[in-house]
């Protein structure tokens, strides 16, 4: 199904060009593929327990919960939009309130910053750690073609919340005795008819 996820027994790998995750429930059975593909004369570097891997952060707490978050891409963020550094920090990543609609042609804003850009990086960053700001990104994305002055301030307003919020991530707790839960919001689809 991937080219860069692999299976042994009840262990999963997953690697990408030259960094490589090994997950299981079984302790001995990660060290033991570990060392498998150690003798097949691959050069591997074993680091441990995983504190940073294609820029996210794991953070273990002493209750088991690992918390993944990614600092350095909402720093990237922050800089790419050049926001003052006493602007307010909301406590939305969108305003409730208005929907982004298509502005008129003649309405086009060149903004401070790219902003297909920085819309492909925050869908990087909510896929991966920030499902919080899902359909907000989602949203701005869809105006990447035809940009006005509230598309380029709604990207601000995201970044902003950002800035308040960068200590935050997706936080997993696993617990041995159940499977992969996973849960969706589907509500979006009714703001599609207006």
């Amino acid at each position: 199904m991937d080219e860069c996820i692999f299976y042994k027994g009840s262990c999963v790998f997953f690697f990408y060009v030259d960094d490589g995750i090994f997950l299981s429930p079984d302790k001995k059975e990660a060290n033991k593929a570990i060392d498998d593909l150690k003798a097949t004369c691959l050069e591997l570097e074993d680091r441990g327990n995983i504190s940073d891997y294609l820029g996210i952060n794991f953070n273990y707490e002493t209750d088991g919960t690992i918390t993944m978050y990614q600092p350095q891409l909402i720093n990237q963020k922050l800089q790419a939009v050049n926001q003052k550094p006493n602007a307010h920090l909301p406590d939305t990543p969108a305003v409730s309130s208005r929907l982004l609609r298509r502005e008129k042609r003649d309405n086009t804003y060149t903004g401070k910053f790219h902003y297909r850009s920085v819309i492909g990086q925050l869908n990087y960053l909510e896929k991966c750690t920030r499902l919080d700001i899902t359909y907000a990104v989602h949203q701005c994305a869809r105006f990447c073609e035809n940009t006005g002055i509230s598309h380029f301030k709604a990207v601000e307003h995201i970044v902003k919340y950002l800035r308040r919020t960068k200590d935050k991530g997706l936080i997993l707790t696993p617990k041995k005795n159940k499977s992969l839960e996973v849960y969706a919001d589907t509500d979006f689809s009714g703001n599609w008819y207006k």
